[in-house]
């Protein structure tokens, strides 16, 4: 289990990451959905343990990794995490197979048994037949695989990926999306998986935490973000298409308390007496039907997709 309480994050005076409150269930898989600059990056590596909280603490297993007064408690290699770089981070004068021998000489693994797990995860990500090549000899795809191969070797508890699909073909992604699937189930590890891609998230993960501008904006399974979505944010970044927000506006001339009016239709809502403010309305896509009208209440659309 991995829980991060109230962490911010700054650099050189700049905040990352804003009061982050999230738990991530032992061999969950979590998937964070953002933009670029949303302070994804940087919550993985203040899980692994590479940064360290300004304010707030992470625990792993409900025993303190790093927080704010203390600096980072347990160091990376303590953690038993894994880590899949968005850019890889290869070694490229070690072949394929002492990628995964050096991970395991570190961690005091004796020479056969050594042999045996790497044999045995390199026939898992189809690499042994590339196993004495260097990295700038395989391509996208395999050099992916290596990295999620190096990430597992020394069965982690926690497997966190950045972008790990990023810069592959449509056919490749869902054949590494498949085989991590597999080997998550197998080494049951709990996992982190950064993504802009919500394609991505929603094939693997079984929660979606949405990160905007450094916060965390909501929290949920699939259909919670789809159909309760709590803010424009995430009514806008999550669903595809995306949902429809349409400005809502009090009727003064309702005799009931909460009458308001959007694309013409009266909505009845459940709200405090005396309250008359804006409100925007979210329509998922699949709840609006165009249909011919000769109503009253018709209105022009333009259809673009």
């Amino acid at each position: 289990m991995i829980t991060l309480e109230s962490v911010g994050f700054q650099i050189a005076g700049k905040t990352i990451l804003k009061n982050i409150s999230l738990e991530v269930a032992s061999h969950e898989i979590l998937g964070v959905i953002g933009p670029s600059g949303a302070g994804k990056t940087s919550l993985l590596r203040l899980v692994a343990g590479l940064e360290c909280p300004t304010s707030g603490a992470i625990r792993i297993n409900n025993v303190t990794a790093s927080n704010a007064d203390h600096g980072v408690v347990l160091k990376a290699r303590q953690r038993g995490i894994g880590y899949v770089f968005q850019e890889h981070a290869l070694w490229p004068h070690m072949t394929v197979a002492k990628h995964l021998e050096w991970p395991l000489s570190l961690a005091g693994v004796n020479a056969v048994h050594r042999h045996e797990r790497i044999m045995e995860l390199l026939r898992e990500v189809r690499l042994e037949s590339k196993m004495r090549q260097l990295p700038d000899t395989l391509s996208g795809g395999e050099r992916q695989r290596l990295a999620l191969a190096r990430a597992l070797i020394c069965e982690p508890e926690i497997l966190l990926l950045d972008e790990p699909f990023a810069n592959l073909d449509s056919v490749m992604k869902v054949e590494l999306r498949d085989m991590l699937r597999q080997l998550h189930q197998r080494f049951g590890t709990t996992s982190i998986l950064v993504t802009h891609d919500q394609a991505e998230a929603t094939a693997l993960a079984n929660r979606i935490a949405i990160v905007a501008d450094g916060e965390l904006v909501q929290t949920g399974s699939i259909e919670q973000l789809l159909k309760q979505p709590e803010s424009t944010v995430t009514a806008k970044l999550f669903g595809n298409p995306a949902g429809n927000i349409f400005p809502a506006h009090f009727n003064a001339d309702a005799a009931e308390r909460g009458r308001y009016q959007c694309l013409g239709q009266t909505l009845k809502l459940d709200l405090p007496p005396g309250f008359n403010q804006p409100l925007e309305c979210y329509y998922p896509p699949e709840s609006i039907t165009v249909t011919p009208s000769n109503s009253v209440s018709d209105f022009t659309v333009t259809i673009t997709e």
